[in-house]
């Protein structure tokens, strides 16, 4: 079906013509034949002849080629005709009888006979191939066009198995390479019918697919950041051995890249997520949809040798042990952590505080292991500076980051965006509100994980639930007084030759998955969080955690202004009272006396009603309980004591009646 409607084609015109076609044809008038139409701003557009001429076709068109191919043709010998009327798509409704001349020259119209059919430019999209276009070999066997081998015999894409070839059972292509060192298809076929890119028989490699092979070849790439809608590239530049990516101004400079790298221009640039993805070991995959700004040492790739993960090395291993303080147990916490961090390669919640004197160790281990192996770039020192400005893009672009001098009280959150409260979401959080100097601020990807370093007995104000901070015992002796410190240049020298087993030996080694961004309740550690707490919260900590002997080594036998003879003697019963639990191993105590003990413990003079809020808000509200007949009111305890506990005497001054009277 022909369209006719732009008014250049007249019925007498077209009429004219249809007395020399020699197959038969019908020419009637639309429904808009001779009206006026108006155009989307209602400018009117003149009546004129809108004409349609139908022509049977002898045989259908079976595939796509074909049909551009007589759409080409209709289109270049009558040029005013509507361009989409042989669309796929296209639909004609009904038309009139105003013009209505039908030819009957007893034969349809055979397509394939038509001059110069395939002379004229067929696509653009048709003189393309891509890597991933199904093509037959030489045996009819189906694989990709990527995978083909150069100068291999295929069947062309375009005209392998069309009816117009003689012998469609033989292959009639092969796959070449350009001087460029691209990829295209040369078909004897279509080059005899002047078909294919400029009537070469030749179908060249869609630009998109040429930009990715040459990009991966040189090592250089052009891409959209979908996160910024920004234009970046990225190269080994001369003079520096590392891949650098930078942003670029815009598309002009983006094809000067191209050009000055030997990239095909892409129709399009290829868009990807420009993130530190620390788990990837490619810096560019446009299939997944990234661009990786990490980029792992030649340590974190190289594969184990066999043997080389058994041990760890001597002088790693001497420098770890003396910046944790030769604790095993938190060496072992640390080598397990570090263990899984190099072998998952994902963000830890939890962080390790070192503490020691100037000179320990702390940032050699730091600088001369942890930057060499995790990659320079990825790795910082910084201090609590860091984290009280606006600024934190550094969350984003480090893997690990070395906190000095660090110091807060990690119990408390008054502040909600205080600089402690910014650091505990910097440890656990894996998304967080990104903004840099300049730059927007948006949700991104917190990559860092944290060791902490102080030189202050009481850095950290740890509170008694924490789950992020592992504590390593102070460091007192300085790293270059020890008997195996080499030297400064010559233990720089010594540890750099131990890195790739040392990293052979976290990859082999057998992780305990069930300590993985877990802390252990070390002596360092509860020494903090004695450091930070109050007498209140101390007493009421050790009720809570049933620690018997706190209270025996705490208690004091002192009269004082706050401690009289009564008082005291009342605060002894209780306390022998937590040494004789019930057949249940719990202790039932009365409100009242808990608060006689308090008092004298902490040297206060709360009423019974006064320690009772206060005991609410830190046990719970007090209960009843009965212990046989009777009925107390107060609180339920149990305590830990050892298998051969028997209750201590705290004083010779109790009669003998008083000692009778609790234990028997």
């Amino acid at each position: 079906m022909l369209d006719f409607d732009d008014g250049k084609t007249t019925k007498e015109a077209l009429l004219e013509k249809q007395k020399k076609w020699r197959y038969n044809s019908l020419i009637f008038s639309s429904q808009n034949h001779q009206k006026i139409k108006y155009k989307k701003d209602y400018t009117e557009i003149p009546p004129c002849d809108r004409l349609r001429v139908f022509i049977p076709f002898k045989e259908p068109i079976k595939n796509e080629f074909d049909r551009q191919a007589v759409e080409g043709w209709f289109k270049e010998n009558y040029p005013t005709v509507d361009s989409t009327c042989m669309g796929k798509n296209r639909y004609f409704a009904h038309g009139t009888l105003a013009v209505w001349s039908f030819k009957d020259k007893d034969k349809c119209l055979d397509w394939r006979k038509l001059k110069k059919l395939y002379d004229h430019d067929v696509l653009p999209s048709e003189n393309l191939v891509s890597l991933d276009d199904i093509i037959k070999d030489s045996k009819g066997n189906e694989t990709t066009f990527s995978e083909l081998s150069i100068n291999i015999p295929i069947f062309c894409p375009v005209c392998g198995d069309a009816e117009y070839r003689g012998n469609t059972d033989k292959h009639n292509g092969v796959k070449l390479i350009n001087k460029k060192g691209i990829p295209f298809i040369h078909c004897s076929s279509c080059k005899s019918r002047k078909m294919g890119y400029k009537k070469s028989g030749n179908y060249y490699l869609h630009p998109n697919d040429g930009f990715h092979i040459k990009s991966e070849e040189n090592n250089a790439v052009v891409f959209i950041d979908t996160i910024k809608c920004r234009l970046y590239s990225g190269c080994v530049e001369n003079g520096n051995d590392d891949y650098v990516i930078r942003e670029i101004s815009g598309e002009y400079h983006a094809k000067q890249f191209c050009e000055s790298n030997e990239l095909p221009i892409p129709k399009n640039f290829p868009r990807a997520r420009y993130e530190l993805l620390f788990d990837k070991d490619d810096r560019v995959n446009f299939e997944k949809g990234y661009v990786n700004i990490y980029a792992p040492t030649t340590y974190m790739l190289t594969s184990i040798t066999d043997g080389k993960s058994e041990g760890l090395p001597t002088y790693i291993g001497k420098v770890i042990d003396h910046v944790f303080a030769h604790d095993n147990e938190i060496i072992n916490h640390f080598i397990n952590d570090l263990a899984d961090f190099i072998q998952t390669r994902s963000k830890r919640r939890t962080a390790f505080l070192c503490q020691g004197t100037e000179g320990t160790g702390k940032g050699f281990l730091f600088s001369v292991i942890f930057k060499n192996i995790l990659g320079n770039d990825y790795c910082s020192q910084t201090d609590m500076h860091a984290f009280s400005g606006r600024f934190n893009s550094f969350l984003e672009t480090n893997v690990y980051v070395l906190v000095n001098e660090v110091s807060g009280n990690f119990s408390s959150g008054s502040e909600t965006l205080s600089t402690i409260e910014k650091i505990k979401m910097a440890i656990t959080d894996d998304y967080i509100q990104i903004e840099g100097k300049g730059k927007d601020r948006y949700n991104g990807r917190n990559n860092c994980s944290f060791l902490f370093a102080s030189n202050r007995d009481d850095a950290l104000v740890i509170p008694v639930d924490d789950r992020r901070f592992n504590v390593a015992p102070k460091q007192e002796v300085k790293i270059h007084d020890t008997d195996w410190w080499l030297g400064d240049e010559n233990m720089v020298e010594a540890v750099e030759s131990e890195l790739q087993d040392f990293v052979w030996y976290l990859k082999g080694f057998n992780v305990d998955k069930s300590n993985i961004n877990r802390v252990i309740d070390n002596e360092p550690k509860r020494v903090l969080q004695q450091l930070s707490m109050s007498n209140a919260a101390l007493f009421f900590h050790a009720l809570k955690s049933g620690d018997y002997f706190w209270f025996i080594d705490n208690f004091s036998q002192e009269v004082t202004s706050y401690v009289t003879d009564t008082n005291m003697n009342k605060a002894k019963e209780v306390l022998d009272c937590f040494g004789r639990p019930n057949l249940d191993g719990y202790v039932i105590i009365k409100s009242g006396d808990l608060g006689a003990l308090y008092n004298h413990m902490n040297q206060k003079h709360l009423t019974k009603q006064g320690f009772g809020k206060l005991a609410a808000s830190r046990l719970g509200e007090a209960k009843s309980h009965r212990i046989g007949n009777d009925v107390i009111h107060g609180f339920k305890l149990r305590f830990n004591y050892p298998d051969n506990h028997q209750p201590p005497v705290l004083a010779d001054e109790i009669g003998n009646a008083t000692k009778n009277a609790l234990f028997d």
